[in-house]
């Protein structure tokens, strides 16, 4: 698929499935700038059952190798062939949920039979369904506010990583959040007074008069730590009509 205003974004983020399983999700975000496709209005689901999943219904380390041989297989199959747009998978429950919006039907079926045909040790299930609205990509695969701003940290993390970052390691870390009123920010402020946190700056913004807020604490940023006091403030955010918009922090090698 060619779109000059649209460019690949994949993302990965463990969310619970509406019957309490876990459920592993892979899916192109950066598909949201485009979807839904006009010209892909048919969802093909296509589940693969795991073999040996593990207790919480994932694949197991022996395993997800063949899943992803399966998978990059079918996507070869259909993504290089026809007018079909890969948007993502998700694992739980012991299966393998893969999504695609084609702009036709006919011709798939022989190319799903060719690529099942090749893991005979597996069992397989598939269905088409006219989707104009792209629910599956929305509701399914793409993450809540809240799984986006835990992706958003392991990003950061990540790249924190790449440059030698001893995660494990205090250092400051500054947030920046926006209110709608003056009032909801000083509501915020008194609901984490306790939390340690010191402000940095206390503004309104040029742009929408949204009244801003820059916040440090001295913190680690190893996964865990992150995303205990990130999510905090995200939430302690949405309490009050905030919005949270990120946190940085510098480089610890020492």
């Amino acid at each position: 698929m060619t779109n000059e205003n649209y460019e690949e974004d994949w993302a990965i983020y463990f969310c619970t499935i509406s019957d309490g399983q876990i459920g592993a999700v892979l899916v192109d975000v950066g598909l949201a700038q485009i979807a839904p496709v006009e010209s892909n209005p048919f969802l093909l689901t296509f589940t693969t059952k795991m073999i040996n999943p593990t207790e919480d219904g994932l694949s197991s380390e022996n395993e997800a190798d063949k899943l992803n041989q399966i998978e990059e297989n079918l996507i070869e199959s259909l993504v290089a062939n026809n007018d079909v747009i890969y948007t993502g998978r998700i694992k739980f429950s012991g299966k393998m949920q893969s999504y695609f919006y084609s702009e036709k039907i006919n011709g798939l079926e022989n190319t799903i039979s060719e690529v099942v045909s090749n893991f005979p040790d597996y069992r397989f299930e598939h269905k088409f369904t006219e989707e104009k609205d792209w629910k599956a990509y929305f509701e399914v695969l793409y993450p809540s506010p809240f799984e986006m701003q835990v992706i958003q940290n392991g990003r950061v993390i990540e790249n924190l990583e790449k440059h030698g970052d001893k995660l494990e390691k205090e250092r400051l870390v500054e947030h920046w959040i926006y209110f709608k009123s003056e009032i909801d920010r000083e509501n915020f402020l008194g609901a984490i007074r306790d939390k340690g946190f010191e402000i940095v700056d206390k503004d309104i913004t040029s742009i929408d008069d949204s009244f801003s807020l820059q916040l440090s604490r001295v913190d680690k940023a190893d996964q865990q730590s992150v995303d205990e006091y990130v999510m905090y403030l995200w939430g302690k955010a949405q309490e009050f009509n905030g919005e949270y918009d990120g946190w940085e922090t510098f480089i610890v090698k020492d």
